[in-house]
Parts: structure tokens; sequence; C-alpha cells
């Protein structure tokens, strides 16, 4: 079966990728969404079919919060 390609909404932004002819993705990528306050912060990555895959509070720290997000894999989109 060849990829197809299909649009997507995440955070009302546009997105192309390509999915099965079944509807899912065909690419593990994963998503961070940053809910950033000024002492701690909530962190939640999913992935491209929107399941949460983790979600952690933290104290901002500033390697705290880069080490979260790497967690996501290379070139992850992130949401603040």
């Amino acid at each position: 079966m060849l990829p197809v390609r299909a649009r997507c909404w995440t955070l009302g932004v546009s997105h192309n990728h390509f999915v099965s002819e079944e509807g899912r993705p065909l690419v593990d990528r994963q998503y961070v969404g940053i809910d950033l306050h000024r002492r701690r912060s909530l962190i939640v990555r999913t992935d491209a079919a929107g399941e949460v895959l983790e979600e952690v509070r933290i104290d901002n720290d500033p390697l705290r919060l880069p080490a979260e997000i790497a967690k996501a894999g290379p070139q992850p989109e992130v949401a603040l």
C-alpha cells in the first residue's frame, strides 16, 4: 500500500503528514505541549494520533526543560 498525504490540524496549525490508507500515521513523530509558568511547568508529549505518551510537572530548570523535550525524539513540534 502506498502512503497517502493527509492534512492534519494540531493546535490550530495545518500540517501535512503521510498516513496509511487506514488513516494511521506512518511516522512516529511526537508533539510536545508546554504550559509554562513562573516556577513550575506542565509538559505533555503526544504521538501523531493524539495519544498522550507522558504528562509531567517540573520545577523550571534550564537543564530539566530541554531534557524533557528531548524525550520526544528528533525534531518534535513544540507549542508553548
